[in-house]
């Protein structure tokens, strides 16, 4: 199994991550750009480039391979972003973002953790929001609003490959599925509207943690849990409704790492709003001057500045 994938600029177009308003689907490169890549090469745990053919079914949910893909990352993307000419941060760093998953990962070594913890005493030596270590030049920023693309990687030792028997609604917390034969409480099970490869996207694919396993079928009882980035109500039920047939698998998933210098996005904002917003207070809407109501807007936009300002590196995380 590799520990990595490092993984080219984007040459045809990109996406941005969702953010915490994605039932808006509003996006935010603020979070994180996850780019449209070309495959540049392959890192094995043994830090040995080889030549990459795209193929994720090689990431799998070690934490040692994580740990090695991250020293990996501080010897290779590091020279590599020089050599294009990426601007750093005045300090000489780059930006890395990653999902909590793979930050568990990497707090599983010592040295890691201790490089987490001498960040959080020295706030002073923070640039951004989320920044929780600093490794070979990378400024680490961990958030729940990375991409991820769920069921994407190795197959499981035990593996499950199933469809939904019948249709889901946004707040379910039971699905029905065909098989249940290798489900097990406590396993993550990718429900994937569709299959997403390096250039494709798709903003419906969720993960759903099984706490009791039932019968198959539609009018089975199926499987009952939560959803790892929950919908409406308070059961932690699906964020997205999904089509009877759609596949659902516990392959481990695939977790990109986005790598980024100050001039990767450039944000243009308008001057009535400036770069932050303005909120707007408005008076009281009764006599006695109740009911005063608030609203904020933003005149501004986001791009990207040039392709081969973004990196990827893509990982497994032992979480999924």
């Amino acid at each position: 199994m590799a520990s990595c994938l490092l993984i080219g600029w984007p040459l045809n177009g990109h996406h941005q991550a969702r953010t915490g308003v994605e039932a808006l689907s509003v996006r935010s490169p603020d979070s994180i750009v996850q780019p449209d890549p070309e495959p540049l090469v392959q890192l094995s745990p043994a830090e040995e480039s080889v030549p990459y053919g795209g193929v994720r079914t090689c990431l799998w949910n070690s934490p040692g391979c994580t740990r090695a893909c991250l020293r990996s990352a501080g010897c290779n993307i590091m020279p590599y972003a020089r050599a294009l000419k990426i601007p750093m941060n005045d300090d000489g760093s780059l930006c890395m973002v990653m999902h909590p998953f793979v930050f568990y990962d990497l707090l599983q070594a010592s040295d890691v953790r201790n490089l987490a913890i001498n960040s959080a005493k020295d706030a002073g030596s923070i640039l951004f929001n989320g920044e929780l270590a600093y490794w070979a030049g990378h400024r680490i920023v961990v958030t729940t609003n990375a991409k991820v693309f769920w069921g994407e990687g190795a197959a499981a030792a035990t593996s499950l490959s199933t469809t939904l028997a019948a249709a889901t609604s946004p707040g379910d917390t039971n699905i029905k599925v065909a098989s249940v034969t290798t489900v097990n409480v406590g396993n993550w099970v990718a429900i994937r509207d569709a299959t997403e490869t390096g250039n494709t996207w798709t903003d419906t694919n969720e993960v759903f943690r099984v706490t009791a396993v039932g019968t198959t079928g539609a009018a089975g009882t199926g499987l009952t849990g939560y959803a790892l980035d929950p919908g409406p109500g308070t059961g932690g039920g699906l964020r997205y409704a999904h089509a009877s047939g759609i596949t659902v698998n516990n392959s481990n998933s695939v977790y990109p790492l986005c790598v980024m210098g100050p001039q990767t996005i450039t944000k243009a904002a308008h001057e009535t709003t400036g770069p932050f917003g303005e909120t707007v207070v408005s008076d009281g809407l009764d006599h006695l001057g109740r009911f005063t109501t608030l609203g904020w807007y933003l005149l501004a936009g986001w791009g990207r500045t040039w392709a081969p300002y973004s990196l990827r590196l893509e990982v497994g995380s032992s979480r999924s």
